[in-house]
């Protein structure tokens, strides 16, 4: 609507001399009449000012229609009497959005849009999947070995408490021979002794577990059950390992090494259990002799006391062992 009340005002008002023109001279057929005389040049020829009331003309397209019915196309000038507008065909072209034809438009990116969003959603969804299924099979594998560590564990603690239980037995069977009037073989006597020179080890299998705590998948499996389980059964392994510790000084540094650096030779204390040399042998009266010193009974209960304490350790160990297994095996 601007550009056609711009064109109309333009064609009412027409001033241009004859050098603005078409390139006509002044008062040859076509050429406008001059400043004030209002012609207008047409697609039809001239048209004095006489008869500008007598169009009928009608714009559209970037064309003029005059009242011959006369269709030319409405030049580019630009001078300082007209202000047109460029034909169509000269102007960038523009789209004209019509609301109807873009709706499907619309509801084809909506669709899209939508099918984007399910992808992603479907994606994270594989991911979650894939690694939910992942941390099942570690799981699995993880209480798999656990029990057979578990179990390996217990075997190796009933190993372990009955050899403890055995050389204990022996000492506390040789205090016993001291206090007796019942005179036992020499023999005999010395193997009862030898329970409290001897020793017993115990090693747990937690490969399973510890790589477990190094790589953080223990928590795949952690209850606060198996973990009260587990710290039980760590501060009774600390024990233990405390009085192996202290056995082994009472064997090479403590009361011990005192009673066979008395004799000679363990061989000697174990009753001649073992060759020794000649020079260090003794006869039975000098042995019962022997062993009804002060410091052999001492010496004895000290070893007989540091086993009794690594006996409890692997106890407390068993305890807990089975209450891991227990909670474990309720977790397949």
């Amino acid at each position: 609507m601007f550009t056609f009340m711009r064109m109309k005002a333009n064609i009412l008002d027409v001033e241009r001399p004859a050098s603005e023109g078409h390139g006509l001279p002044r008062g040859s057929p076509g050429a406008p009449a001059g400043r004030g005389a209002g012609s207008l040049l047409l697609c039809g020829g001239a048209v004095g000012g006489e008869g500008l009331a007598a169009l009928r003309g009608s714009f559209f397209e970037g064309q003029f229609v005059d009242s011959r019915n006369s269709v030319c196309p409405i030049p580019w000038h630009s001078g300082p009497h007209t202000n047109w507008t460029a034909p169509r065909d000269e102007l960038p072209p523009q789209e004209v959005s019509d609301p109807m034809n873009d709706r499907p438009r619309w509801s084809r990116l909506f669709v899209e849009g939508i099918v984007i969003v399910v992808s992603i959603l479907a994606a994270f969804g594989i991911d979650a999947a894939w690694d939910a299924r992942q941390e099942r099979v570690r799981r699995a594998k993880l209480i798999e070995a656990l029990q057979l560590d578990l179990r390996t564990t217990q075997e190796r603690l009933a190993s372990s408490r009955a050899r403890g239980d055995s050389l204990t037995a022996r000492a506390a069977a040789f205090l016993q021979a001291i206090e007796s009037q019942e005179p036992l073989p020499i023999d005999s006597l010395g193997y009862l002794a030898g329970g409290a020179f001897r020793g017993f080890t115990f090693s747990p299998a937690l490969s399973s577990y510890e790589a477990a705590v190094a790589t953080g998948d223990l928590g795949l499996v952690q209850t606060s059950s198996l973990l009260d389980a587990i710290t039980d059964f760590r501060q009774s392994q600390g024990f233990f390992e405390e009085h192996v510790r202290i056995n082994n000084d009472i064997y090479y540094v403590g009361s011990s090494w005192e009673l066979r650096r008395a004799v000679g030779s363990q061989g000697v204390i174990e009753g001649n259990a073992w060759p020794v040399p000649a020079a260090l042998r003794v006869s039975d009266d000098e042995y019962r002799e022997w062993m009804r010193r002060p410091e052999v009974y001492a010496g004895v209960e000290n070893a007989t006391t540091a086993h009794r304490n690594m006996i409890f350790g692997l106890r407390g160990m068993d305890r807990a062992v089975s209450r891991a297994l227990r909670e474990i095996d309720a977790m397949r």
